[in-house]
């Protein structure tokens, strides 16, 4: 049930905070279509390539895979490149997108330099009519500009352009928010960014098919095919150089080399197997741990031995000081022997027997006899114990001294075995190096037997691998739902302020009463909720006699007089004679909300003997009329001492129907204690996400302290979407407006015969 209860909870929660969730989503949903439109798509071509195939399967095994490290190589791909338009990135920016090009670029650039070191130069292009064009660079730490035509080669001292337009040079110039620009490579520098950004995988396919396989992954699909194609076709080109002969011999040499090397790591593997078998080293640290808990151990029972022939010993020496004492009383748990342990049991049996014997007045020398013949049992069986506690302690030591020994020739296996790991570390770091030599000089000068070819060419895939926008969509819908759910439940284990029925039943065991909607700064009195809060009274039968009703809550600003005049008006249209009394000395504002602006008040009842009616103030709404408090010279005290209450208040229970007491805040002032005593019916105002629950527990308080009955929650100012029952409803509050309108039309009477009309009620 209580799960239940939580999961509806939960439900309530989400419900009312959807748009945290709907946040979220946009948010996500945002910053994935960000993420989809600004990440540059990447294509991926993959080529396949079918290597030398060798004498036997394990070695065509291990050339495959060296295959595979030569193709992804740098001075591979410098090779497949070198002389190719491949040098050249294109790229156009449109709505701060930066897109690369290749076969859709309206123009081609081909480049030569002549300058050491050069690595890369980018450009902005700008194509100003069919002949022309102008660049933009950076050199020597200066912006530079230069005008070029079409077809004619342009020197820049460190390079030479030719910028030529292609067929998409008509539709491409038209645009005039796109902006080009273009970057010239050198064969290194470019390969070097295709290995550091990983753009080319090569891997072996299977085990042992002798097959090669080249993915490409670029921006731009054309160059992605082009590039896998390069590394591919250069590899499967048959070009023997002329060093033939010196290749092969260095081959060769690293080849006997590597087989050396593998021949002494296999040695001393071989050699530390046996080294780990021969000295029964399983785990150097774990015998290690081994070896000091069975010492621990055997320390353990040489320390138990010693107490026991200790207990044994002054066993002995008590029994000899104490030879007419019969009851043996030292403590014999220590020792570990059975007929021990039974023989003192049995000599402290008698020795009570003896002494109940004796108090009896009873013959005890044949219970002196037994208790002797046990004590001579006892010595003996001490001195046995203690014999094979002494050879116990022997076996101890030894063993001890063993269990030290073992563990002293720890450290020394230790360094043996570390010695030849170590070699084992040296020569597998060899050849590993002779590994990367032999694939370098297969690179500078690659000898291809004929049966190494291109099997699958590469072609331009039509859509992107990544990024995937179903994916990242669906992603970024996870992201938004478990986000927005994630803010919800943190918001709610944060949360300090009452927004609702359920938390405020957390807190505290008054009964709920009443919801008031939120009514902000409308001007139109909604009466739905107030009608609803004179149905709960009406039913509770709070109107079977003149209610006295006192309105307080924690702190000011709660909505007290809000909720005071508003009940009364609803109060009224069940023509019910309703008394506001403004007992809110400290800040008055009924007066204000009926624009009466009498002076009398019940202040001047009590010290200046005022007609009670005289101090009543007659107001616009229909049975409704206000007291005020005033100036009452002793505060709230006057009304507990002075004899007149119980006469204004019969007065007052005379004419009206209902009395609403307006207080002040119970958290500064205690006027509204004495009140609430007296009332039939106490409404607590709590303000909806403005009352911290700290502030809640005071009413708890003062309900047990002064022992304050028909006490109430009203929870005002609401702003999530509950019924009159606090939880959520299936529709809206009805805001009655022309009927209120209707009732607030009135005849005018004059304010002085009101007055007269309540001599004769």
């Amino acid at each position: 049930m209580k799960i239940k209860l939580n999961i509806l909870n939960a439900i309530t929660a989400v419900k009312s905070k959807w748009y945290l969730i709907a946040g979220c989503l946009a948010l996500s949903a945002l910053l994935a279509a960000a993420y989809i439109y600004f990440t540059p798509a990447l294509y991926k071509a993959e080529a396949t390539v079918k290597v030398a195939e060798q004498a036997n399967t394990s070695s065509r095994v291990n050339k495959s895979s060296t295959d595979a490290e030569v193709l992804k190589s740098r001075k591979m791909i410098e090779k497949a490149i070198a002389g190719s338009d491949l040098n050249v990135a294109y790229y156009s920016k449109h709505l701060l997108q930066t897109k690369e090009m290749f076969t859709n670029s309206p123009f081609k650039v081909r480049f030569k330099t002549d300058a050491a070191g050069f690595v890369s130069q980018s450009f902005n292009i700008e194509l100003k009519d069919e002949q022309s064009f102008s660049i933009k660079y950076q050199a020597d730490n200066a912006t530079l500009n230069r005008q070029g035509s079409f077809g004619k080669e342009l020197d820049l001292g460190f390079v030479k352009l030719v910028v030529e337009k292609t067929s998409y040079y008509a539709s491409r110039k038209t645009d005039g928010n796109t902006a080009y620009a273009f970057t010239t490579y050198s064969a290194q520098a470019l390969a070097q960014e295709l290995q550091s950004k990983n753009y080319i995988n090569v891997a072996p396919i299977g085990d042992n098919s002798g097959l090669v396989k080249i993915a490409v992954t670029y921006p731009d699909a054309e160059k992605a095919s082009k590039l896998a194609n390069a590394i591919a076709f250069n590899y499967g080109r048959n070009e023997m150089n002329n060093n033939e002969a010196i290749v092969s011999a260095n081959l060769s040499v690293i080849n006997a080399q590597l087989d050396a090397t593998g021949n002494d790591i296999n040695k001393i593997q071989s050699d530390i197997n046996a080294y780990k078998f021969e000295n029964k080293i399983v785990d150097m640290p774990q015998e290690t741990q081994a070896g000091l808990q069975t010492l621990g151990q055997l320390q353990v029972q040489k320390v138990d031995a010693d107490m026991q022939i200790a207990a044994l010993d002054n066993m002995s020496e008590y029994m000899r000081s104490n030879r007419h004492v019969n009851n043996i009383a030292p403590e014999y748990g220590t020792v570990n022997d059975l007929i021990y342990t039974e023989t003192l049991l049995k000599l402290n049996d008698k020795a009570k027997e003896r002494q109940r014997a004796s108090e009896a007045g009873q013959d005890v020398a044949a219970i002196d006899k037994e208790i002797n013949a046990l004590k001579d049992n006892l010595a003996e069986s001490i001195r046995n114990t203690r014999k094979k506690l002494a050879v116990k302690q022997e076996e101890l030591a030894v063993a001890i001294t063993t269990a030290r020994n073992t563990i002293l020739a720890l450290p020394e296996k230790q360094g043996e075995l570390q010695q030849l790991e170590r070699n084992l570390y040296l020569n597998q770091r060899v050849y590993d190096h002779l590994i990367e030599k032999r694939a370098e000089a297969m690179v500078a000068a690659p000898i291809i037997p004929a049966t190494a070819y291109v099997v699958d060419s590469a072609v331009a895939p039509a859509a992107p691998s990544t990024p995937s926008p179903v994916s990242i969509l669906a992603l970024a819908l996870c992201i938004g739902i478990a986000s927005g759910l994630t803010l919800i439940a943190v918001k709610s284990l944060l949360k300090s302020k009452i927004s609702n029925r359920d938390e405020l039943q957390q807190f505290t065991d008054i009964p709920f009463i009443a919801n008031i909607e939120n009514l902000g700064k409308k001007e139109q009195y909604i009466a739905e909720p107030f009608n609803n809060l004179c149905t709960r009274m009406l039913l509770m039968n709070q109107f079977a006699k003149t209610q006295v009703i006192t309105i307080t809550s924690t702190q000011s600003g709660e909505g007290k007089t809000t909720v005071a005049h508003n009940l009364a008006r609803a109060m009224a249209q069940l023509d019910k004679r309703v008394l506001m009394v403004d007992m809110n000395s400290i800040n008055p504002e009924l007066n204000q909300v009926f624009d009466v602006r009498s002076e009398n008040s019940i202040a001047d009842v009590y010290h200046n003997n005022l007609d009670l009616h005289e101090a009543i103030s007659i107001t616009s709404i229909p049975n409704v009329d206000l007291l005020k408090a005033g100036e009452l010279k002793s505060g709230i005290n006057t009304f507990l001492t002075s004899e007149k209450t119980g006469v204004i208040i019969d007065e007052i229970k005379k004419h009206y129907d209902a009395v609403i007491f307006d207080t002040p805040e119970v958290s500064n002032y205690m006027d509204a204690f004495p009140l609430m005593k007296l009332s039939d019916l106490n409404l607590y105002v709590v303000k909806a996400n403005a009352t911290s629950q700290g502030l809640l527990k005071q009413a708890t308080i003062i309900k047990k302290d002064y022992n304050i009955e028909n006490m109430y929650f009203v929870l005002n100012a609401m702003t999530q979407n509950r019924n009159h029952s606090g939880y959520v409803p299936t529709g809206k509050y009805r805001v009655l407006k022309a009927r209120q309108q209707a009732a607030n039309t009135v005849a005018f009477v004059p304010r002085m015969l009101k007055k007269a009309a309540l001599w004769f009620y």
